[in-house]
């Protein structure tokens, strides 16, 4: 036999939870409309009891202050469960400020969430105006819709302007495009991402940046110092694709920073500049430089590739050999530290979530919607990154033994 459910009557007696329920029945009312018409009368109490509050008398009391109650004013809310309607008291000096139902406040925070939650979805207004009416039967203006999004702006702003740690040990930095109206043109904008682990191995999303078409020394400067000046003293080491300006950038902000660039981008790029029948052979030579048990081993190996690629594949020879020193880094640090490091692939996977968000928008009509969407995208991203990097205590007091202690307060 079924066990019987227990209910709670701390707050309300079975006997009248029964009787709610039977008139539900007879008047064929449905669960949402029971609950909405609870929570108006619910939220009509507790307007009750917030005027009596602030006059500091009861209803039915005589006050000797020269405010008192004056009437009511009609107001409707939307929710999850259908609209409320609502009679807010008031007094005569115009003083009373509900806080159950705030002035110019129409929508419960519960749909006001849905709505941000299926705009970063990438959503429309239309589409997310037809959503609601179809689930909860509350009419909404795409105007109202977009006020209320509006609004996400200043945890953007708070986001954006926090307070960071004084040391990161490793950072990301990596780009996505995306298509934004600019000057009544659409164009294509890089967005970066900077990407790190703290001291406790935890990752985390710094910020997102959008540069202008090409990139600049300018840019970089200005993004790093943004991150300085947020009270990050020391950042370890950079991992970063072969992009224009940033190696000397990063000097320039955070001398002691090591910089490893992709060796998989490198690669990829290398791959690009010969023809199919020697990208086989051209492939495995160059695993033979980026295997190596060591600096000097592979700076012998990139001889050897030098020599025999420089007629055939002479761009990519002479790539390698520009960017050999921050291709290299690597190669300095134990087996745990490289696989972390030699490769941009950990926010290569946060770029690909984001690419599923951003292909369904064709084009992000400025950039404020753009930082909107990314950043909501990214708080549903993020919010599993729950867990540290595995042995991480082992990974971050080697690094630190490579810097010759360089970090021993932050630990």
């Amino acid at each position: 036999m079924a066990k019987k459910r227990k209910i709670n009557t701390d707050i309300v007696s079975e006997s009248i939870l029964e009787q709610i329920a039977s008139n539900a029945i007879n008047k064929n009312l449905s669960a949402d409309d029971i609950i909405s018409q609870l929570m108006g009368w619910i939220m009509q109490k507790m307007l009750e009891k917030e005027l009596e509050a602030h006059l500091g008398y009861s209803k039915y009391q005589r006050g000797d202050k020269n405010n008192y109650r004056n009437w009511y004013y009609d107001k409707t809310v939307k929710s999850d469960f259908g609209e409320i309607n609502l009679s807010i008291p008031r007094d005569r000096n115009w003083t009373f400020e509900p806080i159950v139902a705030p002035k110019k406040w129409s929508i419960l925070w519960d749909i006001q969430s849905k709505i941000i939650m299926l705009y970063s979805k990438w959503m429309s207004l239309y589409d997310i105006s037809d959503t609601l009416f179809e689930l909860y039967k509350v009419s909404l203006s795409e105007t109202t819709i977009s006020e209320l999004i509006d609004e996400i702006l200043d945890e953007v702003n708070k986001w954006k302007n926090r307070q960071l740690e004084e040391a990161y040990p490793i950072i990301y930095i990596d780009a996505i495009y995306i298509s934004l109206k600019e000057d009544w043109k659409v164009k294509k904008k890089p967005v970066y991402f900077i990407m790190w682990y703290d001291i406790n191995w935890m990752k985390d999303l710094l910020w997102m940046y959008i540069l202008s078409d090409t990139e600049s020394a300018k840019d970089w400067i200005q993004i790093l110092n943004d991150i300085r000046n947020r009270w990050v003293e020391t950042i370890w080491i950079v991992v970063t694709d072969n992009l224009t300006w940033v190696s000397k950038a990063i000097k320039w902000v955070f001398p002691e920073a090591d910089i490893q660039k992709c060796v998989v981008h490198q690669v990829r790029n290398s791959l690009n500049r010969v023809s199919w029948k020697d990208r086989k052979e051209l492939a495995k030579d160059m695993k033979v430089i980026y295997t190596a048990s060591n600096e000097k081993e592979a700076e012998e190996r990139l001889v050897e590739f030098s020599k025999k690629w420089e007629n055939k594949a002479p761009i990519v020879v002479r790539s390698w050999n520009n960017n050999w020193e921050e291709l290299k880094t690597f190669l300095k640090y134990p087996e745990e530290i490289r696989k972390l490091i030699y490769t941009t692939n950990p926010i290569e996977s946060l770029n690909y979530q984001f690419r599923k968000y951003t292909k369904v928008k064709s084009v992000i009509p400025n950039e404020e919607s753009a930082y909107k969407i990314l950043y909501l995208a990214m708080r549903n991203i993020t919010k599993k990154w729950t867990r540290p990097y595995p042995n991480w205590h082992r990974v971050i007091y080697q690094l630190n033994i490579f810097k010759e202690g360089l970090f021993d307060k932050y630990l």
